[in-house]
């Protein structure tokens, strides 16, 4: 080899040692998952890939630009935002004032602060393709489009498209923050070592133009394809063996030559050397192709346990096979122990077997073992066994003394399924009830915390402190020193990761028959048994994350109604009902084990726990100010500090406000002034009508039963005249006058006091006024009574006072007047009526007759005068008789 190539070799081998690679190994924890229009994404062909300073994904595509929060997309184009005159997006990039940059095909475009900008003409866009990449040590790599170099110094490493690189043209080049190339090609992606020159195809990608790679925040790697959308590779916690795809596993283990050994279902053995898998013994040459329980050999051989015997498998596939033939008490082996010596114990339904140089030793209940039935063995450093039974725990010391402990010394109900021993020295025990317990000095303390799944089948510690739990639903890490602190009954800070399918299990059902279901490897990694395979992971290289999830809240929903979001403040009118509002923690690692909670400052008095729902919904919100906070865990138990806040207001309905309560009040006081001044007015009215009652009744005596007594009066003076003149005849006549004039008079206070009058549907005014001119008339005082004008119907009660004036007015003429003659004039004019009464008696004077005490007429005339809205004129002077002219409008 020449020199130089040499020396170039030994550069590149050097650099290899202090870059941090991706081995083949390290490869298959990466989860590969796609998305494509089918999912939302706008166009199958992704140009660009950025994660923006807020946590969202940004995906460019020649059919508008997509953003991904980890659950679903959402487009922008020229259909919901003006600023895009073009969706064909190229490319992207984050300025350093935190603004989002989109070139497209016609102009560039800015994200800043949530909204869409048209840039400057003038404006740059940040140049990023075709650049030098920079690697680790000031090594640089490079590309044109049929080749990759990596440059180190003077030296350099090239590989070329169609012979080190798959397809015939590069597409695409990106480093990680390992230093790490990531090349794109037309036909797939493929990572490059430079200490080796080897460069391994992503399987996931092969036969796709990869036009993009970027890594996000938290070391995932998303790809961008021509045609097949958008893809992601995630490193996961677990990974698979693919030779045990889809096959159901019972139990794992590592023989003493370093092999890994399976046991399956119904397909018996598997066996695993320099990750090339066998079968090692042909399924009839074993008691069942069921496998219940494994344990290694001192010589690489295995034992196999069955429902139906035990087997011994060497290395070369020879099967001995051990039944109740040669001395098990039972056929059914539930589980097996190697121990140092190379002896062997055998757990079974009817008692522990001890076999050792051909020689079983059986030891049952009867021998002082806690029960016969035996489903979990485990041996501590000090070589003592510890034995689960249908009885209870048993210890067998290296002296060979049992020891038993049921729930009288604190052991939990039910069986024990799985043992384990610490690096602290504690004994963990877990039982088919649920239980988990731990054995430290003799005294048996029961876990107390809710993190922890039930029930637990299998335990093993790694060497970092953990345990690892094997459910029946998954899988679960945990501090054991955490636990202990649980189990001693101090604050249980127990932060509990717990592993599906997100994190690369192949499979959450976990079968529980076999023993061990899960082993601890000679290299650090761990193997567990499930219904679709092997579930690996590597302590050693699980990170926990120390950086809680960015919050956004995306959404706010009125009535179903979005409301924008874009930082000014938020007033909802009143009259809405339900409020929504959505949110979303921006982690692309495991978005489906993300848990929330949430509170309403200003409504909710503790935090809501939401476990994974994202959205939160409040009906029926009384109008005040309000602000809504979300927080979010990641799969490490880390909650966010802060987390995402929105401040709105619910508008008060104008009924809710201040000044309407003020209003209420005010008005609630007048209406109480209104009433107390109606009330008043009320009485007040009540009171008139009494004064009016008494005025009227105290006229219609006046007019009726005091003029009636009057010619009574004079009547009986008659009457009295004509007895001393005795005129019997005549005086008896005039008795009968009296009495009729008595009749009358009663008739008429009747009708007048109760306003009953017999005529009143048939007799009109004019008639009823001849009628009383009729009765007063005589041969002493004859009275002409006119009537003229067009005849015009009037209400009863205004009739009825007319009358009664005229009543009064000839009344005085008669009593009063000493005329010899007296007229009656009733005028219908065309907007009154006119009635005017005048005598040629002696006169008197108005102002003195009607303060005269006693004497109503003039001032009952005048009061009925004013209830008819007219007008009364009386004009007299003593010697030259009196007229009085009474004017009522035709309206009254």
């Amino acid at each position: 080899m020449p020199c130089r190539v040499r020396l170039v070799w030994a550069s590149l081998s050097l650099l290899s040692c202090i870059l941090p690679r991706l081995s083949a190994q390290d490869l298959r924890y990466l989860r590969h998952q796609s998305w494509s229009t089918e999912e939302g994404l706008p166009q199958n062909s992704v140009h660009a890939i950025q994660q923006s300073a807020d946590g969202f994904l940004w995906i460019a595509t020649e059919a508008g630009l997509a953003r991904f929060d980890g659950y679903s997309f959402k487009r922008f184009d020229h259909s919901n935002e003006p600023a895009f005159r073009s969706d064909d997006i190229c490319c992207l990039a984050n300025a350093p004032d935190g603004s989002l940059r989109i070139g497209t095909s016609d102009g560039l475009v800015l994200l800043q602060h949530g909204r869409f900008i048209r840039a400057k003409a003038d404006e740059p866009f940040p140049a990023q393709n075709d650049q030098p990449l920079h690697g680790p040590a000031g090594s640089i790599w490079s590309s044109t489009n049929t080749a990759v170099t990596f440059t180190s110094g003077t030296n350099s490493l090239t590989w070329h498209a169609g012979s080190d690189l798959p397809g015939s043209r590069i597409e695409s080049l990106f480093v990680d923050r390992h230093g790490i190339a990531w090349v794109g090609t037309n036909d797939g992606l493929v990572i490059l070592h430079p200490g080796t020159k080897a460069a391994t195809s992503i399987d996931a990608l092969r036969g796709n133009a990869v036009l993009q790679t970027y890594e996000d925040h938290e070391g995932n790697y998303w790809i961008g394809t021509e045609t097949s959308g958008l893809h992601i590779l995630r490193p996961v916690a677990f990974r698979t063996e693919p030779s045990l795809a889809d096959k159901a596993l019972t139990t794992v283990i590592q023989a003493t030559d370093g092999a890994t050994w399976i046991g399956t279902r119904n397909d018996g053995l598997r066996r695993i050397v320099n990750s090339t898998t066998t079968q090692p013994a042909k399924l009839e040459s074993l008691t069942s192709s069921v496998i219940l329980s494994l344990a290694p050999g001192l010589d690489g051989s295995v034992w196999a346990g069955t429902p139906d015997g035990l087997n011994h498998v060497s290395q070369d596939g020879t099967v001995k096979k051990i039944t109740s033939a040669e001395g098990l008490p039972d056929d059914y082996i539930q589980a097996l122990l190697t121990a140092p010596d190379g002896s062997l114990w055998i757990g079974t339904r009817h008692g522990l077997v001890h076999l050792h140089d051909a020689v079983m030793d059986v030891l049952t209940a009867a021998n002082g073992l806690g029960g016969d039935l035996v489903g979990t063995l485990m041996l501590t450093r000090q070589n003592e066994l510890w034995i689960g039974t249908s009885g209870g725990l048993s210890h067998r010391s290296t002296e060979g003394k049992i020891k038993n402990f049921t729930s009288r010394d604190g052991l939990p109900q039910g069986i024990v399924t799985a043992l384990a021993e610490d690096s602290a020295g504690r004994l963990w025990i877990a039982t088919s009830a649920g239980a988990l317990a731990s054995l430290t000095q003799g005294v048996i303390h029961t876990v107390t915390t809710q993190s922890l799944d039930a029930p637990i089948h299998a335990i093993v510690p790694d060497q970092h402190g953990y345990l690892w739990l094997r459910t029946e639903h998954g899988i679960q890490r945990v501090l054991a020193a955490d636990l202990a602190a649980c189990a001693q009954g101090q604050t249980c800070p127990a932060q509990t990761n717990t592993y599906g399918l997100a994190d690369g299990l192949p499979s959450e059902e976990m079968i529980a028959a076999g023993s061990p279901a899960m082993t601890m490897m000679a290299n650090g990694e761990l193997w567990s048994a499930t219904r679709r395979g092997a579930a690996i992971t590597d302590p050693a290289t699980l990170q926990t994350s120390l950086i809680p999830p960015p919050v956004v809240i995306e959404r706010l929903l009125v009535d179903e109604a979005p409301i924008t979001l874009d930082g000014s403040s938020i007033e909802i009118p009143p009259g809405h009902v339900r409020y929504t509002l959505e949110f979303a923690a921006l982690t692309f690692t495991t978005p489906s084990k993300v848990r929330y909670r949430y509170r309403l400052e200003g409504l909710d008095k503790g935090w809501t726990d939401a476990a994974n729902k994202r959205s939160a919904t409040y009906t029926n919100l009384p109008g005040k100010d309000y602000t809504f906070r979300v927080q979010a865990m990641n799969s490490d138990g880390l909650w966010s500090p802060t987390g995402a806040v929105l401040t709105f207001r619910v508008v008060r309905p104008f009924y809710k406000r201040w000044w309407f309560f003020t209003l209420l009040a005010a008005l609630a006081v007048l209406a109480a002034i209104a009433l107390y001044r109606r009330r008043l007015q009320r009485l007040q009215s009540r009171f008139d009508a009494v004064l009016q009652e008494r005025s009227r009744i105290a006229r219609e005596v006046h007019d009726t039963l005091a003029q009636d007594f009057v010619g009574v009066s004079i009547q009986l003076d008659i009457v009295t005249h004509l007895l001393t003149s005795n005129k019997t005849a005549a005086a008896l006549e005039q008795v009968r006058q009296t009495r009729t004039l008595v009749t009358e008079g009663l008739a008429a206070a009747r009708q007048s006091i109760w306003k009953l009058r017999a005529n009143l549907a048939q007799d009109s005014l004019p008639t009823r006024l001849a009628e009383i001119v009729k009765r007063y008339t005589s041969d002493q005082l004859p009275i002409r009574l006119k009537i003229g004008g067009a005849f015009r119907d009037l209400d009863d009660s205004t009739e009825n006072e007319i009358l009664r004036i005229a009543q009064e007015a000839l009344s005085n003429v008669q009593r009063h007047a000493d005329a010899s003659e007296a007229s009656v004039d009733l005028r219908y004019e065309s907007d009154m009526l006119v009635l005017t009464i005048q005598d040629n008696g002696t006169g008197f004077d108005p102002t003195r007759a009607a303060r005269l005490e006693g004497h109503y007429g003039i001032s009952g005339m005048k009061e009925r005068t004013t209830l008819l809205g007219g007008s009364l004129e009386l004009a007299s002077t003593p010697g030259t008789g009196t007229t009085i002219l009474l004017t009522i409008p035709m309206t009254a």
